[in-house]
C-alpha cells in the first residue's frame, strides 16, 4: 500500500466516526463541515497523485470506494437530503445560483413564514429600528436591464460583461435578447434533440397512461405562422405497452426510436427522397428484454439498447419493417401483461427483431442508467448507473470497440446523474447533471469536475444541463426542478449571468439548435395532474407598473383571492416566484414546450401566451 492509499485509508476512518453517532447531526452545523472537508481531502489525494504510477488505477478504485462510502454515511448519518459539493476546489470552483444572501428566501416560502412574522412582530411591537427577520427578492424593476430588448422574462444576476471582442450573437444571449414562445404538450418524460429535430417521449391519454411521442422539425415552420409556436407541433401514440421513457434520433435516416421496458419502435418523419410525412409513419419493431437501458446511434447504422453487463446492437439498414401501410408484424406475436393502458387494442402486436448483436462489458454488473458518446474517444461511452442499485457515484467511459473495458472513472457526482451532454466545439469536455441539484463540467482527462454548478436555490435536483459553444465561447444552461427557470452560466467567468422564465413550470429537459442560436426547454406543469386538471392556485397579484407587460382591469387586481369561483389570471400558491418577479406576468398552466430564440433585434412583443389555469380548478383522479 503506498502512501496515497495509507492517507486514504486513515480519512476513511475519520469518516467512520460519522456513522457511530445513532443521533441526526444538526443541519448546517460544524460537523456537517467538517464531514465534508473530509471528503474533499479524499477528493485531494486524487488530484495529488499521479497519472503516470503503475498503481494509479489501484489508486483510483480505493479513493472512489472512499467517496462512495462517504456519500452513503452523509446520506444515513448527516441526513443530507441532497448531498453538497465536495469534488471542488479553490481552482475547480463550486458555484452557487442567486438569492443565497443570509435570510432571503425563496417566494415558495412567502406563506409559510407569514405567520413566523407576526409572531415574531408581537414580541417586538415598539422596535421601528428592528431589522426584518427576512427578505424575498426584489421585484425586477428594480433589477439590472443590460439593454433595452433584453426580454421581460429574464432575470439578471449581476453586471454582466461580454467576451471581447463580442459579435452581435453573444451579446444577444449573455444581454437575453430573444423571442420566447411555447406550445402544449403531452406530460414530457426526456428529451432527445438533434440538429434536425426534437423528439419529446411523453405520457398522455386518460391518466397520462397511453405512451405518446411529439416531435418537432427544426427546418420546416408552422403552416399557421399567426400561432404562438413557430415550428408544426406533431404527435404520434405510440404502440407500446408501456410508456415510452427513452429516445433517439437518427438524422440521417429520419428515425425517432423510443423505448418502454421491453420493445423499441421506430417512427419515419420522412422518406430517403426527401419527402416529409404530414404524421410519423411505424417503422421498427426491436425485441430488447435483456437490456431496458438508454439508446444510443453510432456511426454505420449501428443502434445500441444498454442492459446489465452488454448492450444490444442492431443494424438500421438490414431490420425488417413494418412496410408500407406501417402493419406487418415483425417477429412474433407480442402479447401484453399487466399494462397500465386502457386502450389495450392500440397497442402494437409485434414481438420484434432480435439484436444481431451483443456486446458484452468487461464488468458483468455494469448496468448503464444514462450513457452519451464520448466527445473525443470514438466508439467509447459516457456512462452513469443508478447508484441505489449499484452503490457506486462514480461514472466512467466505456470502450465499445474492445471487449467493454472501462478507459476512465470520474468521480464528484453525490448522486443519480439525469444526463450527459456534450459539444462538438470542445471534444474535451462535457457536462453531467444530477439529482444532488449539481451541475459539473469535466474536462476528459481529469477524474474530478472542473466546475460545479449548483443549479437550484436550495435543494432540488438538477433536471437537465446543456453545454453550448456559441461563437466558440463555452456557456452553460440549466433547469432546476423546484426552482421553476432556466439559468445561464458563464464557464470563463465562472457566475451565473441570468435566468429565464418557464411560467412556472419545471424543466424536464433542453435543447440547443447550433444553427438558429434557439435553446429550448421541455416542461411540466407541477400544478397539473394526470387527468389535466390543475389545483392549487389563487388570483393573480399583477403588478401595477407598465413594465409588467400586462393589461389587467382593476377588478382582477383587487379581488378577493380566496374566491374559488374566479376564472382569470391566476397563480399557483406555491410557485417559486412571485408575479413581480419578471417583467412579464406568466403562468404556463399546463405542460409546454418553450423555444427561447436569440437575436441581435428581437420583437419584444414574442411571448407566450397565459395559461387558463383557475382558482376554481379540482383535482380529480
Amino acid at each position: 500500500m503506498n502512501l496515497i492509499q495509507q492517507q486514504c485509508v486513515d480519512l476513511e476512518t475519520r469518516l467512520d466516526e460519522f456513522g457511530k453517532d445513532r443521533n441526526a447531526i444538526e443541519a448546517d452545523s460544524r460537523e456537517h463541515r467538517h464531514f465534508l472537508g473530509l471528503l474533499g481531502q479524499v477528493c485531494n489525494l486524487l488530484r495529488a497523485a499521479d497519472a503516470a504510477d503503475p498503481d494509479y488505477p489501484a489508486i483510483v478504485d480505493r479513493i472512489n470506494q472512499t467517496v462512495n462510502k462517504g456519500i452513503k454515511l452523509g446520506y444515513r448519518c448527516c441526513r443530507f437530503e441532497f448531498m453538497p459539493s465536495f469534488a471542488h476546489s479553490e481552482e475547480c470552483p463550486a458555484l452557487e445560483g442567486p438569492h443565497r444572501e443570509e435570510l432571503v428566501f425563496s417566494h415558495r416560502m412567502k406563506e409559510a413564514l407569514a405567520g413566523f412574522a407576526q409572531i415574531f412582530a408581537k414580541k417586538h411591537p415598539n422596535d421601528s429600528d428592528q431589522e426584518p427577520l427576512y427578505r424575498f427578492p426584489p421585484p425586477w424593476d428594480t433589477t439590472l436591464r443590460p439593454h433595452p430588448l433584453s426580454s421581460p422574462l429574464s432575470r439578471f444576476a449581476a453586471e454582466i460583461a461580454c467576451p471581447a471582442p463580442a459579435s452581435a450573437l453573444l451579446t444577444s444571449i449573455y444581454q437575453a435578447q430573444c423571442e420566447i414562445s411555447s406550445s402544449p404538450v403531452h406530460l414530457p418524460v426526456s428529451m432527445a434533440h438533434s440538429g434536425t429535430c426534437i423528439a419529446l417521449p411523453s405520457m398522455g391519454g386518460y391518466k397520462s397512461r397511453t405512451p405518446m411521442l411529439s416531435y418537432y422539425l427544426l427546418d420546416i415552420p408552422a403552416e399557421d405562422s399567426g400561432q404562438d409556436f413557430p415550428l408544426e407541433p406533431r404527435h404520434v401514440e405510440v404502440g407500446l405497452s408501456e410508456i415510452a421513457y427513452s429516445a433517439a434520433i437518427d438524422n440521417e435516416r429520419k428515425l425517432i426510436f423510443v423505448a418502454d421496458g421491453s420493445r423499441i419502435k421506430s417512427y419515419a418523419w420522412g422518406s430517403g427522397t426527401g419527402e416529409i410525412y404530414k404524421a410519423a409513419r411505424p417503422t421498427h419493431t426491436l425485441r430488447s428484454s435483456k437490456s431496458r437501458g438508454p439508446l444510443a446511434i453510432l456511426p454505420g447504422g449501428r443502434f445500441l439498447r444498454a442492459g446489465k453487463g452488454l448492450a444490444n446492437v442492431w443494424n438500421i439498414d438490414e431490420l425488417e419493417t413494418h412496410g408500407a401501410d406501417g402493419k406487418a408484424r415483425i417477429g412474433k406475436q407480442f402479447r401484453a401483461e399487466d399494462t397500465m393502458r386502457d386502450d389495450s387494442d392500440a397497442i402494437e402486436d409485434s414481438a420484434g427483431s432480435a439484436p444481431s448483436l451483443v456486446l458484452t462489458f468487461a464488468d458483468s454488473d455494469l448496468a448503464p442508467a444514462t450513457w452519451k458518446a464520448h466527445p473525443s474517444v470514438p466508439g467509447a461511452m459516457l456512462c452513469g448507473t443508478d447508484p441505489r442499485k449499484s452503490g457506486d457515484y462514480s461514472f466512467i467511459s466505456l470502450d465499445l470497440e474492445h471487449g467493454g473495458n472501462t478507459i476512465t472513472r470520474y468521480l464528484g457526482p453525490g448522486g443519480e446523474i439525469e444526463g450527459i451532454s456534450t459539444s462538438d466545439a470542445d471534444p474535451t469536455t462535457f457536462l453531467v447533471s444530477a439529482d444532488d441539484g449539481y451541475a459539473r463540467l469535466y474536462d476528459v482527462r481529469l477524474r474530478l469536475p472542473v466546475l460545479s454548478l449548483a443549479a437550484g436555490f436550495g435543494e432540488t435536483s438538477c433536471s437537465a444541463a446543456l453545454s453550448v459553444h456559441p461563437d466558440g465561447i463555452p456557456m452553460i444552461f440549466t433547469g432546476a426542478e423546484e426552482d421553476e427557470v432556466i439559468r445561464l452560466w458563464d464557464v470563463r467567468a465562472a457566475k451565473l449571468v441570468y435566468e429565464l422564465s418557464t411560467g412556472n413550470n419545471q424543466v424536464t429537459g433542453l435543447g440547443w439548435d447550433s444553427a438558429r442560436n434557439v435553446l429550448y426547454a421541455s416542461t411540466n406543469c407541477d400544478y397539473m395532474d394526470r387527468n389535466g386538471y390543475t389545483s392549487g392556485y389563487r388570483r393573480a397579484r399583477i403588478p401595477k407598473s407598465p413594465k409588467s407587460g400586462n393589461d389587467i382591469d382593476e377588478e382582477d387586481e383587487e379581488a378577493d383571492d380566496d374566491d374559488d369561483d374566479y376564472y382569470g389570471r391566476c397563480w399557483p400558491r406555491k410557485a417559486a416566484h412571485a408575479e413581480e418577479y419578471f417583467g412579464h406576468v406568466l403562468d404556463a398552466g399546463e405542460h409546454r414546450i418553450f423555444r427561447y430564440a436569440f437575436k441581435e433585434q428581437p420583437d419584444p412583443v414574442i411571448l407566450p401566451i397565459y395559461g387558463d389555469a383557475t382558482a376554481s380548478s379540482r383535482s380529480y383522479w
